[in-house]
């Protein structure tokens, strides 16, 4: 072998090595639990009204950890404001303004990434003011709890609130429907 062959085939193979080495790990896909529960589920029922300026909570947890890369609504065309809480220390864990403008499909909002623990309960709550549309989607022969996936939705919740973040002054639950309606992107660890 010549020189030129060798000093080719070294910096070949180092270059391979490096690129190699820094190759990143592929990632998971991103699942849609909130409209995976709904598709399976529940049956739309269509907007109503809001009578008064409420929040809108879905109560779930994860069989397995991952991650909320994603923060989403379903509702009538507007900007709403949602917030991801811890269920324990109600610790809000992320907010996000996220607009609306087809009533018929999700819109979400990039937020940094939020660890999900495996069996632990959050809460995602999606502010409606007063007078804004509020989609409905019951579930005709279930109540809550209910699980699709790898995620156990534990109820819905309605509360008297200004603020997304806000749950302190709940009025009561939804047996058999998700009422705004918050969702998420989920990655799987």
């Amino acid at each position: 072998m010549n020189k030129t062959t060798k000093l080719f085939t070294i910096v070949a193979f180092t270059v391979t090595t490096l690129f190699s080495a820094c190759k990143k790990e592929e990632e998971k896909p991103a699942t849609k639990p909130v409209e995976d529960a709904m598709n399976a589920k529940f049956v739309n029922d269509g907007l109503g009204s809001s009578g008064g300026s409420n929040n809108y909570v879905i109560v779930f947890r994860a069989a397995k950890a991952g991650k909320i890369t994603h923060i989403g609504a379903r509702n009538g065309a507007g900007t709403y404001s949602l917030a991801l809480l811890d269920s324990s220390s109600l610790a809000v864990l992320r907010t996000v303004s996220v607009t609306v403008t087809d009533s018929t499909q999700f819109s979400y909002s990039d937020v940094e990434d939020v660890n999900i623990a495996a069996n632990k309960t959050y809460y995602l709550s999606m502010h409606i003011p007063a007078g804004k549309k509020i989609l409905y989607y019951f579930m005709e022969e279930e109540e809550f709890p209910v699980t699709v996936g790898n995620f156990t939705f534990l109820n819905s919740l309605y509360m008297g609130s200004t603020s997304a973040s806000d749950l302190s002054n709940e009025y009561g639950n939804y047996d058999e429907s998700f009422v705004g309606i918050p969702g998420f992107l989920f990655v799987e660890n």
